[in-house]
């Protein structure tokens, strides 16, 4: 059985386990390593792990498109029996969400929240977006599509926030600076949860209109529902209760001098890598005010030789317990799951 992963950061697992590639961010505990370790595939598999932190889908007339595309993991696609995609997080800017309404890594310069939010619910909505990920679909049929047991098993993302949205959170804040900390009240959890869920809405119409039995939707944001951020009761990130990573780097060691200020804001634009934009944002900070501190870090910030930091990248990302949960959800959608048992039983028979 042949299977290839292609998709964003969601699918090569940021900081996931060991480190598999440096630029696009696989990591060994993603939902794709861990989907080979389930047994679906049997004991003589081939597997393609193509998928890349910052991929876009490349909207036509979207500024997206200079960043990275998924054209390029489909141009080294193989004939596959199996392909997993996570793509359209970057396309409706997730990032550019979570700096301006949450993280504030650029400062002042990170943008208005409401604004970042309309933006991304209007690219989710436009027909360039249908039309681009049915142009991705069908680039990968082209590739495997006559294969008999072929299926793109389409993966989407999930709410962020608890969904009873109490007030536990509303005076708490995952803001990067201590003079700038955005609250997390209910407002604001509702509408990032409401960009997930129209993120979500939306491939699945597109799959659904398509009527297709190659193109299975799963849908695995509802195994993730008691490990969102702001349980009731409970801090807003709970520990290995909740399944999304938040800024676990915000330290005082080594330097940021080998960031350029003067290129890294349309250099990072162009890769789509978080950990990359978010690192150059807080140089840009740093830079127009040098006495700026980190919120808990208790001194003067500098940070991790940039772009080498699965720290800053993996912010709102799953953990490795969760990627297994994923993993779990695709092999429970495989729908020849009983032939495949067979034929595993079959090659160990004496």
């Amino acid at each position: 059985m042949a299977y290839a992963a292609l998709g964003d950061s969601y699918a090569s697992g940021i900081d996931a386990g060991i480190q598999l590639h440096p630029t696009c961010w696989r990591f060994s505990d993603s939902y794709p390593m861990q989907l080979i370790r389930t047994g679906l595939l049997g004991r003589n598999h081939a597997f393609q792990f193509l998928a890349c932190s910052g991929s876009v889908m490349g909207l036509v007339g979207g500024s997206s498109s200079r960043r990275k595309s998924i054209s390029a993991q489909i141009k080294s696609l193989k004939t596959a029996d199996l392909v997993t995609l996570s793509i359209g997080g970057n396309d409706a800017r997730f990032f550019d969400v979570l700096n301006a309404c949450v993280y504030r890594f650029y400062g002042t310069k990170s943008g208005n929240c409401n604004e970042r939010l309309q933006e991304s619910v209007k690219i989710i909505s436009d027909e360039r977006f249908e039309m681009a990920y049915n142009w991705v679909l069908d680039e990968i049929m082209a590739k495997s599509g006559d294969a008999p047991h072929f299926r793109i098993m389409a993966l989407g993302y999930s709410p962020f926030f608890d969904e009873a949205l109490t007030e536990d959170c509303n005076n708490q804040s995952f803001g990067f600076w201590s003079m700038s900390k955005p609250k997390l009240t209910v407002q604001l959890r509702r509408q990032l949860n409401d960009i997930s869920a129209h993120l979500n809405n939306r491939i699945a119409g597109i799959i659904k209109d398509r009527a297709d039995e190659k193109v299975i939707w799963v849908n695995w944001a509802p195994k993730f529902k008691e490990h969102l951020f702001c349980q009731p009761g409970k801090p807003a990130s709970d520990g290995d209760s909740t399944w999304f990573y938040d800024a676990d780097f915000r330290s005082s060691n080594s330097t940021s001098n080998e960031i350029d200020i003067e290129t890294c804001m349309q250099q990072t634009l162009d890769t789509g890598d978080w950990g990359e934009r978010a690192a150059c944002g807080i140089a840009v900070v740093q830079q127009d005010y040098p006495h700026m501190m980190a919120q808990g870090s208790g001194t003067t910030l500098t940070i991790n030789r940039y772009p080498n930091q699965p720290g800053l990248a993996r912010v709102f990302h799953p953990k490795p317990h969760a990627y297994a949960v994923i993993a779990n959800e695709i092999r429970n959608h495989w729908p020849f799951i009983s032939l495949e048992t067979d034929m595993l039983e079959d090659s160990q028979a004496p």
